[in-house]
C-alpha cells in the first residue's frame, strides 16, 4: 500500500480503520533510508528553530508531521530503499523527546530567563533648590522636592508597586485594585490603590509625615519587629515616629503640607532653624547667622514663587536682621 499524506494525518489524529492501522504498522517495519531520515530530522529541526528566532515558537505537531510527511514520501519514490527498523524508532523517539522532554526543557528555559531576568532599578535625585516631577512606569506622578531622593523599577512587577523615597515627595497614584502601591519611606510603607498624598521623610526630621489630599491609604510602620498600622481618610495625616511604635492621625492644614508643590513657601510658627533649613532647601543657598538667639523667633507667612532676596527682605523687616546675598551664601546680622 502507498503511504499518503491523507492516509498519516488520519492515523496521526486516531482517525484511521482497524485495517489502516494495521497496513501503517507493517510499513512501519520496513527499512528506511538512514541518510533521508538524518536529513529531514536535521533539516525540520533547523526549520523549527528558525521560527522561534522569528518568536513564531515550535509547532510540535507541526514539525513532527513535516518530519514523517517527508520519510513517507521519500520512502515512496525509493520502494528498493531499505534500512534497518531502528532508524524508523529513532525517528520516532526523536519526535516523541522533541514533543515532550525538550520542549518543556526549552518553554521552562525561556520563562525561567524570563521570570529572572533583571530588573533595572531608576534613581532621581533632587539638590537642594531644585525640584522635579517623574512620571512612573505605570502612569502615575510624584512631585519630587528639593534635597530628595526616589527610586524604582524600570517596570513594576504582577504584585504590587513598589518605590523608596527619602524626602519630600507627593504622589498622584494610578488606579490599579490588583496591584497596590507602596512607598517605603524611613521606618513607614504607605500603601494604596490609586489616591493622591504627601509624604516627607527628610532624615533629619524626628517623624514621617503623611497627609492625604484623595482616596485613602494604610500607613504601616516597623520598628525594632514591633509593627503598628493606620488608615486615613482625605483631610488626616499621619505623624509616625522615628524612633519608637508610635503612630498618630491629625486634621492638616493644606498650605503646610501640600502647598510646596504649587510653588508656595509656607511658615507656621517656625522657628529660626525651621526657617534657615526651609530656605537653604528651597533655594539651594547655605546661610551663616550671625548673633544667634534661637527663642527669639516665631514666624507665620506664605511666599509664592518668591526671590530669596524678596522673601529676605520680608523677613527682615518683621525679625529685625540684615543680609548678605553672595551667589550661593547668605549671612544675617541678627540685631
Amino acid at each position: 500500500m502507498e503511504m499518503n499524506k491523507e492516509l498519516i494525518d488520519r492515523f496521526y489524529n486516531g482517525e484511521c480503520t482497524e485495517k489502516e492501522v494495521h497496513e501503517i504498522m507493517n510499513w512501519m517495519h520496513s527499512d528506511l533510508s538512514e541518510v533521508q531520515l538524518s536529513k529531514e530530522v536535521e533539516t525540520n529541526w533547523q526549520d523549527a528553530d528558525s521560527e522561534k528566532q522569528q518568536g513564531k515558537g515550535w509547532d510540535i505537531d507541526l514539525i513532527s508531521t513535516k518530519i514523517l510527511h517527508k520519510i513517507f514520501e521519500e520512502t515512496n519514490l525509493k520502494t528498493n530503499s531499505r534500512v534497518k527498523v531502528r532508524r524508523w524508532i529513532a525517528a520516532a523517539i526523536f519526535i516523541i523527546i522533541f514533543s515532550t522532554g525538550t520542549y518543556f526543557v526549552i518553554n521552562n528555559y525561556d520563562q525561567h530567563k524570563a521570570t529572572n531576568e533583571s530588573i533595572a532599578f531608576i534613581t532621581k535625585q533632587n539638590p537642594k533648590g531644585q525640584k522635579s516631577r517623574v512620571f512612573l512606569p505605570d502612569g502615575s506622578v510624584v512631585w519630587l522636592n528639593s534635597e530628595s531622593e526616589l527610586t524604582y523599577p524600570e517596570r513594576f512587577n504582577e504584585s504590587n508597586r513598589q518605590i523608596n523615597l527619602v524626602g519630600e515627595a507627593f504622589f498622584e497614584v494610578t488606579k490599579d485594585h490588583h496591584k497596590p502601591f507602596i512607598v517605603n519611606a524611613g521606618n513607614t510603607a504607605t500603601r494604596v490603590l490609586g489616591t493622591k498624598f504627601n509624604v516627607e521623610a527628610y532624615p533629619e526630621i524626628s517623624n514621617v509625615i503623611i497627609t492625604l489630599e484623595e482616596g485613602k491609604v494604610i500607613v504601616d510602620q516597623t520598628i525594632n519587629g514591633n509593627k503598628n498600622s493606620l488608615s486615613i481618610q482625605p483631610g488626616e495625616g499621619v505623624i509616625a515616629s522615628q524612633t519608637e511604635t508610635k503612630m498618630r492621625k491629625f486634621d492638616y492644614d493644606p498650605l503646610q503640607h501640600l502647598a510646596w508643590k504649587d510653588g508656595v513657601l509656607h511658615f507656621h510658627k517656625a522657628d529660626i532653624m525651621t526657617v534657615i533649613k526651609s530656605l537653604e532647601r528651597w533655594y539651594g543657598v547655605n546661610i551663616i547667622i550671625h548673633n544667634f538667639k534661637k527663642d527669639d523667633w516665631s514666624f507665620t507667612g506664605s511666599f509664592r514663587n518668591e526671590y530669596l532676596s524678596n522673601v529676605l527682605m520680608n523677613l527682615s523687616y518683621t525679625k529685625e536682621f540684615s543680609y548678605e546675598i553672595d551667589d550661593k551664601n547668605v549671612i544675617l546680622n541678627i540685631k
